[in-house]
């Protein structure tokens, strides 16, 4: 293409280019439709979601606030002779506008201001700086933003002075540019090495603007500059959905492929030979490469493509660096070649999605893309299947708060498909209409004689789950009715009935008074109790045995009242019916298992599920997460065995569903919306860290939720094997960093919020060394007896193939400096290696049987139980093991 002068290329004398900039930031009609409510009418929504979003923030007033944006919307419905508010996502967008309070901000006009944005994971934070128009009025418009990547050494205040001092920029566009990472490789990548990347700059550097300012969400532009030119590229191929055209100015364009990039325009201006490479193979028609051009001409273009927010057709690739959304489309990858496209055809309301490489495919819809007051066709693959896609508030207020949806593309519903079947993933409510068994049900009332005779029809004709409801709702009639207990697994002892074998096992091994003065353990009454225990039990609390949860005498009173407790939630009376039928409640709506798996599925909403020692909090479906609890609680007593003494139970553990959810939950998100809950990057090296920095808003004020982190993924080959080996590793670190708190450096930062120097801090409060922290923990995981194996059996098999493991990365390091315990995730093989380490020496301590090591080892367990430790008797233990460095050998058959 040949180079047009500057004069030719501007089409529009500047007055009419002034004009129709007025025009355009006053508020064109968005790609969510037209509205049809003015301001007057949303303001009780826009204060109602801005109550909510603070209440979100805060963690406190949460359902009041959701209840205040229904009402809300539930007067909009009624001036509008039943209109479905959800409809109209134009009209949701503006009411989140509202809630913004943007025109309340003083901000210096025209002039370029330097920050700097603490949190994230930054450290010491991010820098960057910004301007906005000399034309700001945020009360009256709405303005392009230009994410600007600076060059190779410069700052991003010299950027903007050099880069964007033309008229249309100093006067139409908000720019704001961020100080890039250091090293220049690390410009187009997300994380690295657990740090963050340049895209998490650029992403962050977004979602402050779009927080503080007027932002046009349909007109934000990456722009980057010779070296940055990369960086911008990165950041479209990540998230096209978020922009309306990526920028390269006086730099090339990189190594990556426009696979992302189909509804996605880019505009070159002095790109080399990887830029006109890139724009040979780009899906839209928009994209343009010239060998120069005016700031006129760009602002131009800028406002000839607004972004595409609803394309009909979107094509993902899952590649470098990892994107798994375009548009309205998510996938989860099963292969590394992973990839799909997905087309709408609105006049048949049809959704047609194609992939390869992927088990399930989220859909974000909203009325502009499909009809929801129809039934909606969708294809996956070969697969056909027409279903009812309902709007949801939940959903709505969910997609705004994590960053799925923005001001000017608000979804209200959110489907997920299996690919290999088409299935709906939770779909409708998932309640089976059951009227046989709820005639039988009326008709037995709260008899036990007839309840007892309905649990068997039920088990007799194939409604187990139906079964256990009726069986639970006998007992609150009689809860001594040996049969039904003893149908439910019940076991009976010490004068009161157990959830299990395993949990009166448990308890009655608690109540040996050896045992229990090994464990720290003081008498109360006829029962020997934790410390901490023993305190609330003073107090007048009951701690029910098989949920570890403290009842107060309230809590008795509604119990005896027929409330019952689902979880850690308190159902009423009149609502118990939907639990002994084994339903869930879900936004207020009782649904299946199903249903409920699927919301509990995300972070912000995971299960909560209570057990005599864990409190696991997952996004793994139920199934799978009772499991772990199982797994988890056996883990508990491997860690006694290490440390003798044990903290109070239960103790707190998190699981996600899958890899990219553990790596959002350590290392928060790209765009800082969600803290990173670790700093010492170990999430890096294996399947589970502990989330010391984890440090959640409750009832408006921070409180400490360290625990231990791991991941299950049932679609992952081997995914229970490995999943269960992450569970006992999540546990076993929760086990010991309970037992060892760093009470100061929290109790600061409970104050003042984790800042760049607690996690130093926090691990220099330590009394208990790493290698033995860590060590108990891959113990637990990887080194312990496995007592479910066939009597011929070998119930040692777990270690034997740890130890294969270990020999196969090489000799085992010297003593010493497993003792030093110096954990490098950067290399995350010799990482691995020194946890096993670790995990061996920890099984020599406590299965090798070495008299002198014994010895230390009692001393150690003797001191945890009595509350202390001193500094020599660890010097004790680690002289023990090296003195008897070949017994560890043998031992190990080294």
């Amino acid at each position: 293409m040949q180079p047009l002068h500057a004069e030719k290329r501007l089409r529009l004398p500047r007055i009419a280019l002034l004009i129709l900039c007025s025009s355009v930031l006053a508020g064109l009609p968005s790609a969510q439709g037209q509205r049809t409510l003015d301001d007057e009418d949303l303001e009780a929504l826009g204060a109602g979601l801005k109550a909510y979003v603070e209440a979100r923030t805060a963690a406190l007033g949460v359902d009041e606030a959701r209840a205040s944006v229904g009402r809300a919307l539930a007067a909009l419905e009624s001036r509008a002779a039943g209109r479905d508010p959800l409809a109209h996502a134009a009209d949701l967008g503006r009411g989140f506008e509202l809630s913004r309070g943007l025109g309340k901000r003083k901000l210096k006009k025209g002039k370029v201001v330097e920050e700097v944005h603490e949190g994230g994971s930054f450290g010491r934070g991010l820098e960057y700086a910004y301007r906005v128009p000399r034309s700001y009025q945020p009360s009256e418009k709405r303005y392009a933003l230009v994410v600007a990547i600076p060059d190779e050494g410069e700052t991003p205040a010299d950027h903007i002075r050099s880069s964007w001092s033309e008229a249309p920029f100093q006067e139409w566009v908000l720019v704001v540019c961020p100080r890039m990472p250091e090293e220049r490789a690390e410009w187009d990548q997300v994380m690295v090495a657990g740090r963050p990347g340049g895209l998490c700059h650029v992403l962050s550097a977004l979602r402050i603007a779009e927080e503080r300012f007027a932002v046009d969400h349909d007109r934000i532009y990456v722009v980057g500059h010779g070296k940055g030119v990369p960086a911008a590229v990165a950041a479209g191929n990540y998230s096209p959905q978020r922009f309306a055209g990526i920028v390269g100015r006086r730099g090339d364009a990189g190594e990556l492929a426009p696979d992302n990039f189909d509804n996605l325009p880019t505009f070159f201006i002095g790109g080399g030979s990887n830029a006109r490479a890139f724009q040979e193979k780009a899906g839209s028609e928009a994209s343009r490469i010239e060998p120069e051009a005016s700031a006129d001409e760009l602002w131009r273009w800028m406002l000839d493509h607004p972004r595409v927010a609803g394309p009909e057709k979107v094509r993902l690739v899952v590649g470098k660096p990892f994107p798994t959304r375009a548009y309205w489309l998510r996938v989860a990858p099963s292969a590394p070649d992973a990839g799909a496209t997905a087309e709408i055809d609105r006049e048949a309301n049809r959704l047609t999605i194609r992939g390869h490489g992927i088990s399930h495919a989220t859909l974000y819809l909203n009325d502009a893309l499909v009809d929801l007051s129809r039934p909606v066709e969708v294809v996956c693959n070969e697969n056909e299947v027409t279903v009812e896609l309902r709007r949801h508030l939940s959903t709505v207020l969910d997609l705004y708060v994590d960053g799925t949806s923005d001001p000017a593309n608000v979804y209200v519903c959110e489907a997920r498909f299996d690919m290999a079947t088409g299935a709906l993933v939770g779909g409708a409510s998932g309640v089976a209409e059951d009227p046989e068994f709820d005639e039988k049900l009326a008709a037995a009332g709260d008899d036990p004689v007839r309840l007892w005779e309905l649990s068997q029809w039920c088990l007799e004709y194939g409604r187990p789950v139906l079964a256990r409801g009726v069986l639970s709702r006998l007992l609150r009639s009689d809860p001594d009715h040996a049969r039904a207990r003893e149908a439910l697994g019940h076991r009976s002892g010490a004068g009161r009935w157990f959830a299990s074998e395993a949990s009166y096992r448990r308890f009655q091994a608690s109540q040996e008074g050896t045992a229990a003065r090994a464990r720290g353990y003081v008498k109360h009454k006829d029962l020997w109790l934790h410390k901490e225990d023993r305190v609330r039990a003073g107090k007048g609390l009951v701690k029910d045995p098989d949920t570890g949860l403290w009842l107060s005498v309230a809590d008795r009173k509604k119990l005896a009242g027929g409330w019952v407790m689902q979880d850690l939630e308190w159902i009423p009376p009149g609502e118990v019916g939907h639990v002994d039928r084994g339903l869930w409640k879900v936004d207020g709506e009782w649904v299946g298992q199903a249903r409920a798996d699927r919301h509990h599925a995300k972070i912000e909403h995971m299960w909560h599920i209570p057990s005599s020692q864990v409190l696991l909090n997952t996004t793994c479906d139920r199934a799978v997460a009772l499991r772990a609890v199982a797994v988890m609680e056996s883990a508990v007593g491997e860690c006694r065995r290490v440390f003798g003494a044990e903290p109070v139970l239960p103790l707190q553990v998190t699981l996600l569903r899958d890899e990219e959810q553990y790596d959002r939950f350590s290392f928060g998100d790209p765009d800082g919306r969600r803290l990173a809950s670790h700093a010492g990057r170990a999430n890096l090296v294996h399947s589970a860290f502990y989330a010391e920095s984890l440090f959640p808003f409750e009832g408006g004020k921070r409180r400490f939720a360290g625990q231990g982190v791991g991941y299950w993924d049932t679609l992952a080959p081997h995914g229970d094997f490995f999943g269960a080996n992450a569970a006992r590793l999540a546990l076993g670190l929760s086990f010991a960093e309970a037992l060892d708190p760093s009470k100061k450096a929290v109790r600061a930062a409970l104050a003042r919020g984790p800042g760049a120097g607690f996690h130093d801090a926090y691990q220099a409060e330590k009394r208990i060394p790493a290698w033995l922290r860590f060590g108990a923990a891959v113990y637990a995981e990887r080194f312990y007896r496995d007592t479910s194996v066939p009597p011929d059996g070998d119930e040692w098999w777990v270690r034997t193939w740890s130890i294969e493991n270990l020999k196969n990365k090489g000799e085992l390091r010297a003593l010493k400096e497993i003792f030093a315990f110096e954990l490098n995730p950067e290399d995350r093989s010799d990482a691995q290696k020194l946890q096993i380490e670790a995990g061996l020496v920890v099984a020599f301590l406590v299965d090798g049987d070495c008299g002198p090591v014994k010895a230390a080892h009692g001393r150690l367990k003797a001191q945890l139980a009595g509350g202390r430790l001193s500094a020599k008797t660890i010097q004790d233990l680690e002289a023990a093991i090296s003195d008897n460095a070949p017994a560890l050998r043998a031992f190990a058959g080294l």
